[in-house]
């Protein structure tokens, strides 16, 4: 469990002010959440089950966002009920347990990235969540907030569900400059994904000197790169010049052909460049070649190659395995448009997670209908754990 201590800005060291758990989701404004003291507390510090993990917040911070919380969601159908949570607490904490609170808080930001429909609300008769019930809300706390942009490392459901301010693996959170291109944003999102460091931020950027792509190409690739070929920055620096960037592209595309990559026409200087389409254009080939590696290593046997067809020929058989009779041939298949074909994968993974009441049925859906089953099927896909790049 965390312990908790406060001090005042003059103090020298940590005056204990509390020592014990943080309650459940829904608790009062002082049933556990340690109380400051009148002298004007300004830090609390947060120590983690590891020996020596300390983190510290400010009061003012902690009010703040409480305050937002309360001013954003107040009125919400779901958890409004619940406001306003006691800015002079740690009420705050204990309420995002559930996930509920994190999940309206990602919908205000970005409007419709959770379908709310999917989440585990509290029932009549049950009051509160089973922590299974949390841990799938919190998947999709985690994965919603990767899709719309939050650098979120080494954060996981059961880091939301218990003790949620425990700092042992400290979630580092850096805001998403998006490029304004559908492509840019799903590619930024697939490398963070890959843990590279630093997080990618503005992609065409960030890939200027190479190392985030040979980092990449290591992580898809174990043993592809030489890391004694890899021009570092130095400790006083803070960009390599243009001639160790360049020996570092050119490396990457060396990597990239020898490893059968289409890249007829590209240079390690188009990178250093920032040409869009041809950077793209590689970091494409290596988010394809991940996804193919990890579902070769999932097949029967492990590390058989798939191919498109084997692919297509699994994505159906989910959809016989869950009692549906849809197929379909090729990628760029028509009907995959309606969202239909993706909840009935869903419903051959997990049977019983896909409520087909809400789906909308038909050959002849609206573009909202489509949207809206498009929407269902990505926030199944995030409640049990898949990590989606893509929007509706």
């Amino acid at each position: 469990m965390a312990k908790l201590k406060e001090t005042n800005s003059g103090s020298s060291a940590p005056a204990p002010v509390a020592t014990g758990a943080v309650g459940g989701a829904g608790a009062g404004a002082n049933a556990h959440a340690p109380v400051p003291t009148a002298n004007t507390a300004h830090k609390t510090y947060l120590t983690g089950k590891t020996s020596g993990t300390t983190h510290t917040v400010n009061d003012e911070e902690r009010t703040e966002f409480t305050r937002h919380i309360n001013s954003v969601l107040s009125g919400d159908s779901d958890i409004g009920d619940r406001l306003p949570f006691d800015t002079e607490t740690f009420q705050i904490f204990d309420e995002c347990r559930d996930g509920l609170v994190l999940s309206k808080l990602i919908n205000d930001s970005v409007p419709e990235t959770i379908d709310t429909r999917v989440l585990n609300l509290p029932g009549v008769k049950k009051k509160t969540l089973n922590n299974f019930q949390m841990s799938e809300n919190a998947n999709i706390v985690i994965n919603s907030a990767k899709a719309i942009g939050c650098v979120v490392v080494n954060v996981h459901s059961e880091d939301i569900i218990d003790d949620p301010i425990e700092e042992s693996e400290k979630p580092e959170i850096e805001d998403f400059d998006a490029e304004g291109e559908r492509e840019a944003r799903v590619f930024t999102l697939w490398l963070n994904s890959l843990d590279v460091d630093p997080p990618v931020v503005s992609l065409f950027e960030d890939l200027k000197d190479g190392l985030v792509l040979l980092q990449a190409f290591e992580l898809v690739l174990p043993g592809s790169v030489s890391f004694k070929h890899i021009n570092k920055k130095p400790a006083n620096a803070l960009e390599l010049s243009r001639f160790k960037a360049l020996e570092n592209t050119n490396y990457a595309v060396e990597i990239g052909k020898a490893n059968k990559f289409s890249l007829v026409g590209i240079e390690g200087s188009d990178i250093v460049d920032g040409n869009k389409l041809l950077t793209l254009g590689l970091v494409w080939q290596l988010m394809r070649r991940n996804i193919i590696n990890t579902l070769s290593q999932l097949s029967v046997g492990g590390n058989q190659h798939l191919s498109d067809a084997d692919i297509l020929k699994w994505a159906n058989a989910q959809v016989t395995k869950g009692g549906k009779s849809g197929t379909v041939r090729s990628f760029s298949d028509s009907s995959l448009s309606s969202g239909i074909f993706l909840l009935d994968i869903l419903n051959g993974i997990k049977p019983g997670y896909v409520d087909y009441d809400l789906v909308y049925q038909g050959t002849n859906l609206s573009e909202d209908e489509k949207y809206a089953n498009a929407k269902l099927a990505i926030s199944i896909a995030r409640k049990i754990g898949a990590l989606i790049c893509l929007k509706y």
